[in-house]
């Protein structure tokens, strides 16, 4: 080893040393937060517009309740939807099918609704179900249950 390699790696453990003890002290100095930590029930991952990216849906539950979320992948980040605001916790999966028929039950119209190959499945156990379609860009919701 020459002196020069020893005073490159001595030089970037003492820059990693400096640098973790400013981080350490600028952590310390933080005022903690005061906020509600959100709940979280689940959540999936699939291309919900056909763009070739990965999406997100999630359940979750906030200050304001439980809302079921979806954000679509963009080239800054996501875009964010509200889906759905229901009482109580609800399961959220992504599902694969090219279209999703709607219940004639409760008031519903039977209307059978073409998806972009994915779409993502509300639903809480023996209670009603729902799915949100991709459609034209934004989410229409199609009850599948009352």
């Amino acid at each position: 080893m020459t002196v020069r390699t020893l005073r490159v790696i001595v030089c970037a453990c003492l820059s990693a040393w400096l640098l973790s003890s400013t981080a350490a002290r600028a952590t310390l100095q933080q005022t903690p937060a005061t906020g509600t930590p959100a709940k979280f029930y689940s959540s999936c991952e699939i291309d919900l517009n056909a763009d070739g990216r990965p999406d997100l849906a999630l359940s979750i539950e906030t200050v304001r309740g439980p809302e079921v979320l979806a954000l679509v992948a963009t080239d800054d980040g996501y875009r964010a939807f509200v889906l759905a605001k229901w009482h109580g916790p609800r399961l959220v999966t992504c599902e694969f099918g090219k279209e999703v028929r709607e219940t004639s039950l409760a008031g519903g119209s039977g209307r059978i609704v073409r998806t972009p190959g994915a779409y993502v499945l509300v639903s809480q156990p023996e209670g009603p179900k729902a799915a949100y379609v991709w459609v034209d860009g934004r989410f229409v919701e199609v009850w599948l249950s009352a």
